[in-house]
Protein backbone atom coordinates (compact mmCIF):
# COMPACT_ATOMS: atom_id res chain seq x y z
CA UNK A 1 0.00 0.00 0.00
CA UNK A 2 1.07 3.60 -0.59
CA UNK A 3 2.10 6.03 2.09
CA UNK A 4 -0.89 8.16 2.96
CA UNK A 5 -1.72 10.49 5.86
CA UNK A 6 -3.51 9.17 8.92
CA UNK A 7 -7.24 8.99 8.33
CA UNK A 8 -6.85 9.24 4.55
CA UNK A 9 -9.24 6.42 3.64
CA UNK A 10 -11.86 7.74 6.02
CA UNK A 11 -11.59 11.14 4.35
CA UNK A 12 -11.98 9.58 0.89
CA UNK A 13 -15.08 7.78 2.19
CA UNK A 14 -16.54 11.09 3.39
CA UNK A 15 -15.85 12.75 0.05
CA UNK A 16 -17.62 9.87 -1.71
CA UNK A 17 -20.56 10.39 0.62
CA UNK A 18 -20.74 14.06 -0.40
CA UNK A 19 -20.71 13.36 -4.14
CA UNK A 20 -23.40 11.99 -6.41
CA UNK A 21 -21.09 10.01 -8.68
CA UNK A 22 -17.63 9.53 -7.17
CA UNK A 23 -14.18 10.12 -8.68
CA UNK A 24 -12.70 9.97 -12.13
CA UNK A 25 -9.00 9.80 -12.87
CA UNK A 26 -7.58 9.35 -16.37
CA UNK A 27 -9.13 6.11 -17.48
CA UNK A 28 -10.23 4.82 -14.12
CA UNK A 29 -13.00 5.68 -11.70
CA UNK A 30 -14.03 5.13 -8.12
CA UNK A 31 -17.83 5.23 -8.23
CA UNK A 32 -19.95 6.11 -5.22
CA UNK A 33 -22.23 3.18 -5.94
CA UNK A 34 -21.82 0.26 -5.58
CA UNK A 35 -18.71 1.11 -3.50
CA UNK A 36 -20.63 2.58 -0.55
CA UNK A 37 -23.31 -0.10 -0.77
CA UNK A 38 -20.86 -2.99 -0.64
CA UNK A 39 -18.24 -1.69 1.79
CA UNK A 40 -17.87 0.22 5.03
CA UNK A 41 -15.66 3.19 5.84
CA UNK A 42 -13.10 1.32 7.95
CA UNK A 43 -13.08 -1.86 5.90
CA UNK A 44 -9.74 -3.06 4.52
CA UNK A 45 -11.40 -3.78 1.16
CA UNK A 46 -12.31 -0.10 0.83
CA UNK A 47 -8.70 0.93 1.46
CA UNK A 48 -7.58 -1.60 -1.14
CA UNK A 49 -10.14 -0.24 -3.64
CA UNK A 50 -8.79 3.30 -3.11
CA UNK A 51 -5.23 1.98 -3.52
CA UNK A 52 -6.21 0.20 -6.73
CA UNK A 53 -7.76 3.44 -8.00
CA UNK A 54 -4.61 5.45 -7.21
CA UNK A 55 -2.35 2.71 -8.60
CA UNK A 56 -3.73 3.44 -12.07
CA UNK A 57 -1.34 6.43 -12.04
CA UNK A 58 2.15 5.31 -13.04
CA UNK A 59 4.03 8.39 -11.76
CA UNK A 60 4.58 8.36 -7.97
CA UNK A 61 4.92 12.16 -7.84
CA UNK A 62 1.52 12.57 -9.50
CA UNK A 63 -0.02 10.02 -7.10
CA UNK A 64 1.35 12.10 -4.21
CA UNK A 65 -0.29 15.22 -5.64
CA UNK A 66 -3.57 13.30 -5.84
CA UNK A 67 -3.30 12.31 -2.18
CA UNK A 68 -2.69 15.97 -1.28
CA UNK A 69 -5.62 17.04 -3.45
CA UNK A 70 -7.97 14.54 -1.81
CA UNK A 71 -6.92 15.77 1.62
CA UNK A 72 -7.68 19.37 0.62
CA UNK A 73 -11.08 18.38 -0.83
CA UNK A 74 -11.89 16.59 2.44
CA UNK A 75 -10.90 19.67 4.45
CA UNK A 76 -13.00 22.01 2.30
CA UNK A 77 -16.04 19.72 2.58
CA UNK A 78 -15.52 19.23 6.32
CA UNK A 79 -15.49 22.97 6.91
CA UNK A 80 -18.46 23.61 4.60
CA UNK A 81 -21.13 21.08 5.50
CA UNK A 82 -23.59 22.60 3.01
CA UNK A 83 -21.46 21.73 -0.04
CA UNK A 84 -21.89 18.61 -2.12
CA UNK A 85 -20.57 17.54 -5.51
CA UNK A 86 -23.41 16.84 -7.93
CA UNK A 87 -21.11 15.65 -10.71
CA UNK A 88 -18.20 13.27 -10.94
CA UNK A 89 -15.11 14.74 -9.26
CA UNK A 90 -12.54 14.82 -12.05
CA UNK A 91 -9.24 14.72 -10.20
CA UNK A 92 -7.06 15.28 -13.28
CA UNK A 93 -8.93 18.50 -14.06
CA UNK A 94 -8.45 19.76 -10.52
CA UNK A 95 -4.71 19.02 -10.56
CA UNK A 96 -4.34 20.68 -13.97
CA UNK A 97 -6.31 23.71 -12.76
CA UNK A 98 -4.02 24.07 -9.74
CA UNK A 99 -0.93 23.75 -11.93
CA UNK A 100 -2.25 26.45 -14.30
CA UNK A 101 -2.92 28.80 -11.36
CA UNK A 102 0.56 28.09 -10.04
CA UNK A 103 2.25 28.79 -13.38
CA UNK A 104 0.19 31.93 -13.94
CA UNK A 105 0.95 33.43 -10.55
CA UNK A 106 4.54 32.37 -10.03
CA UNK A 107 5.78 32.56 -13.61
CA UNK A 108 7.34 29.13 -13.16
CA UNK A 109 6.85 26.09 -15.37
CA UNK A 110 3.94 23.82 -14.43
CA UNK A 111 6.39 20.94 -14.03
CA UNK A 112 7.95 22.68 -11.00
CA UNK A 113 4.60 22.26 -9.21
CA UNK A 114 5.65 18.67 -8.43
CA UNK A 115 8.58 19.84 -6.31
CA UNK A 116 6.72 22.68 -4.60
CA UNK A 117 6.18 22.30 -0.83
CA UNK A 118 2.60 21.74 0.31
CA UNK A 119 2.51 24.68 2.74
CA UNK A 120 3.18 28.36 2.32
CA UNK A 121 1.72 31.17 0.23
CA UNK A 122 2.74 29.48 -3.01
CA UNK A 123 2.41 25.88 -1.77
CA UNK A 124 0.44 23.19 -3.53
CA UNK A 125 -2.26 23.26 -0.85
CA UNK A 126 -3.03 26.91 -1.63
CA UNK A 127 -3.48 26.22 -5.34
CA UNK A 128 -5.50 23.05 -4.73
CA UNK A 129 -7.83 24.90 -2.36
CA UNK A 130 -8.37 27.74 -4.81
CA UNK A 131 -9.02 25.32 -7.68
CA UNK A 132 -11.52 23.36 -5.60
CA UNK A 133 -13.34 26.54 -4.57
CA UNK A 134 -13.42 27.67 -8.22
CA UNK A 135 -14.93 24.29 -9.13
CA UNK A 136 -17.45 24.53 -6.32
CA UNK A 137 -18.54 27.94 -7.57
CA UNK A 138 -19.25 26.57 -11.03
CA UNK A 139 -22.36 24.65 -11.95
CA UNK A 140 -20.75 21.40 -10.78
CA UNK A 141 -21.75 21.83 -7.17
CA UNK A 142 -24.96 23.06 -5.62
CA UNK A 143 -25.29 24.39 -2.11
CA UNK A 144 -27.88 22.48 -0.13
CA UNK A 145 -29.87 24.96 1.93
CA UNK A 146 -31.75 23.85 5.01
CA UNK A 147 -35.40 24.86 4.58
CA UNK A 148 -35.44 26.37 8.09
CA UNK A 149 -32.68 28.81 7.13
CA UNK A 150 -34.39 30.20 4.02
CA UNK A 151 -35.66 33.78 4.11
CA UNK A 152 -38.70 34.30 1.94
Amino acid sequence: MHRVPTGFYSMVWKILGRSDSGFELSRSSLPKFPTMDEMTEGEKNFALKVEEFLSSVPKPEYRQLLVELLMVIATVLERNKELKFHVTIKLDELVNGAMELFAGETGKEQSTFYSTPASGAFGTTTFFARTIVNQLLKESVNVEVDAECVIS
